[in-house]
């Protein structure tokens, strides 16, 4: 009919039209939408929330559901409190969607312990528990997300909850009185929730006995529920009770295997696979292996129990063939397993092709080609895809089993097979694996040859022709044993039309294909399709396509060929017109520079490719700066002087590139060029680093394995020849810096000069006599690492560099490139020239400099003396040698060495080591654990750390490159220098460890992964302001507590590592940010607050705005301990440029809610970072730190430390975020409450501010070390005034272990009398905190005839656990040498201080 046909093309178009008006206005956003959505703005994050979830749309409820989590983070448990009654009524009524954020999030809030155990247990636990078994909530997968939150959930509270809320949920559910099927299969789902998390008596009187009851139950879903569980269920019971108490659920297993429901038998079978390890061997005998054998007599005929005996076939035989007898049964097997293979299900057979690999190395290699063969070959021609690409994926283990000569004999047919299959998916499979394939057709190299691989491993001429015969012979029959793939690989890439990714594993796999093919082979079939993808190819194949020609070309032995290769290189691609072509080319070089020596690099690669920094497209240059720092490694000294400088010049033209994108990516690139060390020509030294003696010895190898690897002298020529007029080409002496012969430099670097350094067509080398430079060594180059070193020196002054002019391009730099500023001048220190200023001589100008006026309301900065920056030259300084690494941590022991270790990449960057030993004495260090040190290759800097009374040193926390790498915890024993490590509850950086009474360590804050927790405006995220509890007895951790939230939430940023102290009623004291709290233990692990104390006047003095907090040394009774601060930042949010402080206040945080902080006077300098330490004296003294700015890293901008003896260090990676370093330290008197005076005290040598340390050291001096801002890898050691005041007594004995309350009967010999006797905790210091200080006058009852009577505290709250130092003082002032002793928990506990 006509009104039945179709509409005409503008009848259409209107229908359309009108569809498409319909379909907007109904998506459309209406004004009254706007408005529902539309909240006030100011509202804060929870306030926000609650109106969601109370009156606001669905949407905005799901939102605030599904950022739940973060919110907690953000506002702590203040946030789940305020939303959790509205999200009780809230979570009922959310649709799936709803349902499934919600179990989502609570699951993560379990798992991360973001709650307390109490509201995960009141709060969260009856809404997971309703969403998974209330029967209106729907659908299976929002059952499921509720189930792994309930089981999250179990782990996170006491097994208490888990018994009394849970269990009784869970035996309702399998209770089979009066409840429906789906009930009780419900139930079994949730016994295998449970069962890890009840305690051991509940699982076996409740758990085991419900599980055995279901296995029986007479309905088969019930019984299929139940058997799916079984697994969970056996290997719970093995945890908890012991693998025989697993029995009687194994043996449920087996009676199920001969149920009457098909799926019920197959699910069985699928459990036994899992559990079959945790079968007794008697019960594995008599009941699992005749059923197994009663299958291959008999085939169950349901397909569903098929795909789960073939999916366990291999695991099943792996267990059985040892308990069967003979041949016979094991070859029953293996044709059961065939015919399960030859079965027309497709699922059954995918599951024979992934497990055919464990069948076949069960049933051994013997048997494959009997019984095995054929079935890979149909598996293997199978209709299905992803039969084929099981069978793909699985080759490599099958020829593993095999050997050599089965494979040759047998899978040459599949292999090719394969390769040409019609689907792309499954050829990209087995090349993907290829290389591993092939190495079990090859099988290893003749012993002949093997040896000849080996460096050394022939050295006369006959022994070489004899090896290089072997070798060749052994090449050819690799060759030929792999020749038959050759034609299938071609055609395969033939047909692999657009598909980059079918492209890219081909070449991924020619990379390797030396190991199997000729020379003659790789050039003459595969050489051509790398140069064609070279060309052609997606940009990802590009790259793989020259490591592919790389490769070839080193695999090449004849002269012509490689010649030709090497013209076709620098004329097609490194020379090409086209852009791509030339970046292709730099990948080459970056590959060559993998399989060549430095040697052949340097003499035919680099030269081309540093021309490319001319190149007049800026992509090439782009890629180009990225490859320079691997193209630096080529290079050693002072051979290549030349070509350092060619590296070097290269370098600086990126870094000043026109093009913006070109300059960003060069600066970051030359970071990591300036921190790799350069070679030495002489290679690796007898000091030198394992990683330096393993590259310089793999290096060495391969120029010894090019001993035969020549070009023709004419096309070699004629190359080098292009290449010189190429590079000529691009940077012409007009607007390049030109190469210069050595002879003919101007005295400062990089400066232009007449002639080049090219003559004819090579690069001519520089005569040693004729240098004009030379390479000077670090201002204590005794002190560093022998090997290679990075040319730097450290020193003094900060320099800041002047941003450039808009539009314009600044000079480079000295030393921007590597190590230039090895090859500076004298007079090149002074980069005034460079358009530098000192950042010291710019705060200077401001009226707040070093006066103090101009300084913030309330300035406790008024008269300070200005900073002096004039090396005393006292005897009171001496060089410490080097400590081995940059000592960002440091620790005293009990022999009187110090364990520190520091940054593992700022470290080993510099030749030096994670980890050392250092002794003062000798002023020597020796390496800790080898190349990984105590933090195992992982960067366990920004760690806390205590000591013990056992020497050891507990290390919580740190730095990490994952956010799981923030919790580890590591446990060194001095004694046998082991470690052991263990994961803490959550991740910690920057925490205050705090060693209890009773010897546990409470482990307070910090960041809760690696943020950046320097910056005000940190995402509070990063937060992680809760507590635990390590007991070094159990070795255990408490789990998170939260008490502290809001105190350390409220400081956040500017609350890293808080100052912690214990006081001698067995509270504790925390400062963090201003704000200064007292808590009372109220239970084993757990401290609430009593109350705030007045906050310190001035801005907030915890990292980064580091002030120096330490406790002042106690006097009998030790009844009162008080706290002193100093310095810090003179403002609340301070920035690099800010002053620091010079305010010192002292509060007595044993006198209550009254307590207030006073005003002791003013340091002399103001300082930030300064490490306060107690002396010998009783005195304190505060070391290191700067004048201004705060602590941490400056990443923005380039700077340049000046030093004292006139060289310099320039910075582009790491530098100081403070500057003005302070040289002379201070000595604060508690009983005059007075400082030393400026310029009455030696200035040390060397700048030490962020990331530097200081110790008291037994013989009473003091040593400073790190700094790794100027990379300083050293020490000083400090002699303080009371060294001059008389001659020193001396301790003849003292007790090496002592406990509170103890009477001490001391030894001594002295000239003047001894009237006093102080007891100091060891050192355990970073980031200028001294972990656990406490000093003690101990009180003396007798001093009679050289022997002193002297009592401890009784307490163990006044005097807690750990090593000490007892040093006896004259009447003159003048300490002895310390006495180690460590202190031992009292004989009583002491009680907890009484909670308010």
């Amino acid at each position: 009919m006509a009104a039945a046909a179709a509409p005409s093309g503008a009848l259409a178009v209107a229908t359309e039209a009108g569809e498409a008006n319909r379909a907007f206005e109904e998506g459309a956003v209406t004004l009254e939408d706007i408005q529902r959505f539309t909240v006030a703005e100011g509202l804060s994050d929870v306030e926000r929330a609650q109106l969601y979830l109370g009156s606001g749309e669905e949407l905005q409820a799901l939102a605030v559901v599904c950022n739940l989590p973060g919110l907690v983070r953000a506002a702590g448990c203040s946030a789940w409190a305020a939303v959790s009654h509205i999200l009780a009524d809230s979570i009922p009524r959310l649709g799936e969607e709803g349902q499934l954020a919600a179990a989502a999030a609570f699951e993560t809030l379990a798992r991360e312990r973001l709650l307390p155990a109490a509201d995960l247990a009141d709060a969260i636990l009856p809404l997971a528990l309703a969403g998974a078994t209330e029967p209106g909530i729907g659908h299976t997968a929002t059952q499921a997300a509720w189930l792994a939150c309930l089981g999250e959930l179990c782990a996170a509270v006491e097994p208490i909850v888990v018994h009394s809320r849970v269990l009784p949920v869970v035996t309702a559910r399998c209770s089979s009185g009066g409840h429906a099927v789906r009930e009780r299969c419900l139930g079994c789902k949730l016994l295998a929730v449970v069962a890890p998390h009840v305690a051991a008596s509940d699982l076996q009187q409740t758990v085991l006995r419900l599980a055995a009851s279901l296995c029986a139950d007479t309905e088969w879903q019930v019984r299929h529920a139940a058997c799916q569980q079984l697994p969970t269920l056996a290997a719970a019971a093995a945890a908890k009770l012991g693998v025989p108490a697993s029995v009687p659920v194994l043996q449920d297993a087996l009676a199920l295997l001969e149920d009457e429901e098909a799926l019920v038998r197959a699910a069985a079978w699928r459990a036994l696979a899992a559990v079959l390890k945790l079968l007794p061997p008697d019960l594995r005998r008599a009941r699992a292996l005749p059923l197994l054998l009663a299958q291959t007599r008999e085939l169950d005929h349901s397909s569903e129990v098929h795909r789960s005996l073939a999916a366990g076939f291999g695991t099943l035989m792996g267990h059985l063939v040892p308990d069967m007898e003979g041949d016979a049964e094991v070859n029953a097997c293996l044709a059961c397993f065939r015919g399960l293979a030859w079965r027309h299900d497709g699922a059954t057979r995918l599951a024979c092709a992934a497990c055919i690999a464990a069948v076949l190395r069960a049933g051994a290699p013997r048997r494959y080609g009997p019984h095995l063969h054929d079935t890979l070959l149909r598996l293997a021609a199978d209709g299905e895809p992803e039969v084929r690409l099981a069978v793909a994926t699985s080759l490599p283990d099958v020829a593993a089993a095999l050997g050599k000569d089965r494979c040759c004999q047998y899978l040459r047919q599949p292999v090719t097979a394969l390769l040409q299959d019609e689907q792309q998916a499954v050829q990209a499979a087995l090349l993907g694996r290829l290389p591993e394939l092939l190495e079990h057709f090859v099988g290893p190299l003749p012993a002949l040859a093997a040896a000849a691989a080996r460096p050394g491993g022939a050295t006369t001429p006959a022994a070489l022709a004899l090896a290089a015969a072997a070798t060749t012979a052994a090449e050819e029959q690799r060759g030929k044993t792999c020749a038959p793939f050759i034609e299938p690989l071609l055609r395969l890439e033939a047909a692999s039309g657009h598909s980059w990714r079918l492209q890219l594993a081909l070449l991924q796999a020619i990379a390797v294909f030396p190991a199997f093919f000729t020379g003659d082979q790789l050039y003459d079939r595969f050489l051509p399709l790398a140069f064609k993808y070279m060309s052609e190819g997606a940009a990802a194949v590009r790259a793989a396509a020259a490591a592919a020609a790389a490769a070839i070309w080193r695999a090449q032995r004849r002269p012509g060929p490689r010649s030709t290769l090497y013209l076709r290189l620098i004329h097609e691609f490194g020379q090409s017109k086209c852009f791509r072509q030339r970046l292709v080319f730099i990948d080459f070089c970056r590959h060559a520079q993998q399989l060549f020596s430095s040697k052949f690099l340097k003499a035919h690669l680099l030269e081309p490719v540093l021309s490319l920094a001319y190149d007049p497209v800026a992509n090439v240059r782009l890629h180009l700066a990225a490859a320079m720092p691997a193209l630096k490694q080529a290079v050693t000294l002072p051979d290549d002087v030349h070509l350092l400088e060619r590296l070097n010049s290269a370098m600086s033209h990126l870094i000043t590139d026109g093009d913006a994108e070109v300059c960003r990516t060069s600066r970051r690139a030359n970071e990591e060029f300036k921190r790799l060390p350069v070679r030495m020509s002489c290679g690796a030294l007898e000091g030198s680093p394992p990683e330096v003696k393993a590259y310089e010895a793999a290096d060495a190898a391969r120029a010894e394995a090019e001993r035969d690897f020549t070009l023709e002298p004419e096309a070699l020529e004629k190359i080098r020849a292009d290449i010189a007029a190429y590079s000529e080409h691009l940077h012409p002496g007009s607007s390049r810096l030109a190469l210069q012969l050595p002879g003919a430099r101007g005295s400062s670097f990089g400066a232009s000069a007449q002639g080049s350094s090219i003559r004819g067509t090579r690069l001519v080398p520089p005569a040693a006599p004729s240098l004009a430079v030379r390479v000077r060594a670090p201002a204590a180059a005794a002190a560093l690492p022998r090997g290679h070193h990075r040319s730097t020196f450290d020193g003094a002054d900060v320099r800041r560099e002047k941003p450039a002019a808009a539009g314009s391009q600044r000079p480079a730099p000295a030393g921007a490139a590597g190590a230039a500023s090895s090859f500076s001048s004298p007079s090149s220190g002074s980069n005034k020239s460079r358009g530098f200023a000192t950042r010291r001589q710019a705060v200077a100008a401001r009226p707040h400099s070093q006066s103090g006026e101009g300084d913030s309301a309330g300035s406790d900065e008024e008269g300070a003396t200005p900073h002096r920056h004039t090396f005393s030259g006292g005897r009171s300084w001496e060089p410490g040698g080097s400590t081995g690494c940059i000592m960002i941590h440091a620790n005293l022991m009990k022999d009187g060495r110090v364990i520190g270790w520091g940054s593992t990449d700022t470290d080993q960057s510099q030749g030096m080591f994670p980890s050392t030993i250092y002794d003062p004495k000798t002023k020597t260090f020796e390496p800790l654990l080898g190349d990984c040190g105590i933090h195992d290759c992982k960067n366990a800097f920004c760690s806390g750390q205590v000591t013990t009374k056992g020497d050891e040193v507990l290390i919580f926390g740190g730095h990490g490159e994952e956010p799981t790498d923030l919790k580890w915890f590591r446990r060194y024993e001095n004694s046998d220098r082991s470690v052991s490590r263990q994961r803490m509850s959550s991740a910690r950086w920057y925490p205050t460890p705090l060693t209890l009474p009773d010897g546990r360590v409470l482990v307070i804050a910090s960041a809760g992964y690696d943020g950046i927790t320097r910056a005000h405006d940190a995402d509070p995220a990063l937060d992680n302001p809760s507590y635990e509890v390590y007991d070094p007895v159990t070795d255990s951790f408490s789990g998170d507590k939260w008490d502290m939230q809001e105190q350390l939430h409220a400081a956040h940023p500017i609350n890293t590592y808080p100052v912690a102290v214990l006081l001698p009623d067995g509270g504790i004291a925390v400062s963090s940010g201003r704000l200064l709290v007292r808590y009372n233990q109220t239970d084993h692990n757990r401290w609430r607050k009593s109350f705030d104390y007045e906050p310190r006047p001035g801005p907030p003095w915890s990292y980064p705005q580091t002030g120096a907090g330490i406790p002042l040394p106690m006097h009998p009774p030790y009844d009162q301990l008080e706290l002193l601060a100093a310095g810090g930042t003179s403002e609340d949010y301070a920035t690099q440029d800010t002053p620091a402080s010079t305010a010192a206040h002292v509060i007595d945080l044993t006198a209550g809610e009254d307590a207030s902080w006073q005003r002791v006077g003013k340091m002399p300098h103001r300082r930030v970072m300064g490490d306060a330490i107690v002396l010998c004296d009783g005195t304190i003294g505060i070391f290191n730190g700067a004048g201004a700015g705060l602590a941490g890293w400056n990443e923005d901008e380039d700077m340049t430390y000046e030093f004292k003896d006139g060289t310099s260090l320039y910075c582009n990676d790491r530098c100081s975020s403070a500057s003005d370093p302070v040289y002379e330290p201070v000595i604060f008197d508690p009983s005059t409450r007075t400082w030393s005076a400026s310029g009455s005290l030696a200035e040390m040598e060397r700048p030490r501010m962020y990331h530097s340390t200081a110790l008291l050291l037994p013989d009473c001096r003091v040593m400073v070390a790190g700094s790794d801002v100027t990379y300083d890898g050293t020490a000083e050691i400090f002699s303080p005034p009371y060294l001059s005041l008389g001659p020193r007594p001396a301790l003849t004995s003292a007790p090496a272990a002592i406990r509170p309350g103890d009477e001490l009967r001391l030894g001594y010999a002295s000239v003047d009398p001894v009237n006093r006797v102080l007891l100091l905790r060891t050192g355990a210091f970073t980031h200028s905190m001294p972990f656990d200080s406490r000093a003690l006058w101990l009180l003396i009852s007798s001093n009679v005839n050289g022997t002193l009577t002297v009592r401890t505290p009784v307490s163990s709250n006044k005097l807690p656990p750990g090593m000490y130092m007892l040093v006896a003082l004259t009447t003159k002032g003048v300490p002895s040498a310390g006495k180690m002793v460590a202190v031992d928990v009292a004989p009583t506990a002491t009680p907890p201080a009484a909670s308010s």
